[in-house]
């Protein structure tokens, strides 16, 4: 019973995983002379940490034996496209599962330091340059990306 909850629980937080954003903005039409569709988000930007704890993190923790981790993270922006690729691996009994990749695309709109999109599922998401890494916050979870 336990590891069927626990399973319950791995698939919903895996699906929940890539890039929520809470309550941003939807932009349309062309951007104003303050917004550009390249700036200094463009590139590859590397996970390396969420909530202050490097990689890999559990995102869902039941005991040693039995959690899902968020192993690498990835945003990849050129003008006012946006890919993310988000990989995890699940541990059952102490037995790691085939890692899992889920990929999105969408589009994003830079205006100063801030980036706002929607991916392809639909999801809004966030983002700022801040020091030279990209921070997004994910329903509360907080990203970093170099």
């Amino acid at each position: 019973m336990l590891k069927r909850k626990l399973r319950i629980a791995l698939l919903t937080v895996a699906a929940a995983v890539p890039l929520l954003a809470a309550d941003c903005p939807d932009f349309s039409g062309p951007p104003s002379d303050d917004e550009s569709s390249s700036s200094s988000f463009d590139g590859s930007h590397t996970l390396i940490s969420v909530n202050g704890h490097n990689l890999p993190v559990d995102i869902v923790y039941a005991d040693a034996q039995n959690h899902l981790s968020l192993i690498a993270g990835t945003w990849t922006i050129s003008g006012s496209s946006l890919s993310t690729q988000m990989t995890t691996i699940a541990y059952f009994g102490g037995v790691p599962k085939p890692s899992s990749v889920e990929r999105h695309t969408g589009t994003i709109r830079v205006s100063g330091n801030t980036a706002t999109g929607t991916l392809d599922d639909g999801r809004k998401i966030t983002a700022t340059i801040s020091n030279g890494e990209l921070l997004e916050d994910d329903a509360g979870n907080k990203l970093k990306f170099h």
